[in-house]
């Protein structure tokens, strides 16, 4: 099928039985072509499989479960993304895999869009009594359920993170950088953020700026998003002859 090198050595590493007690005529070019009928060329398919836990009879285990997928109005591409993200999901036991989609769905992700795949991914990692503990922490800093819901549903990976990392990354954003919830809510890609080797240093320079009047505190989160070169440029490089610190400030926050 064109898997080799790496990527064959990724499969067997992740479960060494595809090599031995598994019949090749019976199991394994059937569930090859099975999983290559979502997925479509071998890279994907060995990117599966390398994810994957190899079972006996994959399309008898994975076929109830896509089709209460196609039941709530998930798309062909949502369930091929499915296949290469967290293809194990799959595996589930139906009662378990559908309570699972219709949390995600009752959550207010709309089936046809990808995000909602995202999501699921995202909320089968966890039980319903760790998804609490985690509201809670935005609770505790005064986020409304409508703002909880949005960031969910715009950054659903958000609510991986453990409960100490959220409330270090919320305590940090909203009272030291005094955003509010519906800021962080509406760009919550910021939660994602590495700490100190993005968010840190480069509030060190947006902190300038603010207290100089040369940036408005609606541009914060866009600050923060903004790829190196672009935020190197825009808010470092253009302010270097008025405020020459601001290199060495963010030279010595980034090192």
């Amino acid at each position: 099928m064109g898997i080799s090198g790496p990527n064959l050595a990724r499969i067997c590493y992740r479960d060494s039985s595809i090599l031995a007690g598994v019949s090749l005529e019976n199991q394994i070019v059937p569930s090859m072509e099975f999983l290559k009928s979502f997925l479509h060329d071998e890279k994907n398919v060995a990117v599966a499989l390398s994810r994957l836990r190899w079972l006996k009879g994959i399309q008898r285990v994975m076929e109830p479960n896509i089709e209460i997928l196609r039941n709530q109005g998930v798309q062909e591409s949502g369930i091929s993304k499915l296949f290469i993200r967290r293809p194990q999901l799959l595996t589930w036991k139906q009662p378990q895999f559908n309570e699972i989609v219709l949390q995600t769905k009752e959550m207010g992700l709309d089936p046809s869009s990808l995000m909602f795949i995202h999501a699921l991914c995202s909320l089968s990692q966890m039980n319903k009594a760790t998804l609490e503990v985690k509201l809670e922490v935005f609770r505790s800093f005064g986020w409304s359920e409508d703002e909880i819901l949005c960031l969910f549903r715009k950054q659903p990976y958000c609510l991986t993170r453990s409960e100490e990392i959220l409330k270090m990354r919320l305590d940090f954003f909203m009272n030291k950088m005094s955003l509010t919830a519906a800021e962080v809510a509406k760009n919550p890609v910021v939660l994602l953020l590495s700490m100190e080797k993005r968010t840190i240093p480069r509030y060190s320079v947006i902190e300038v700026l603010l207290s100089q009047g040369l940036m408005k505190k609606q541009s914060i989160c866009s600050a923060l998003i903004l790829n190196e070169d672009k935020f190197f440029e825009n808010f470092v490089r253009k302010y270097h002859h008025e405020l020459p610190q601001l290199l060495k400030e963010y030279k010595r926050n980034v090192e």
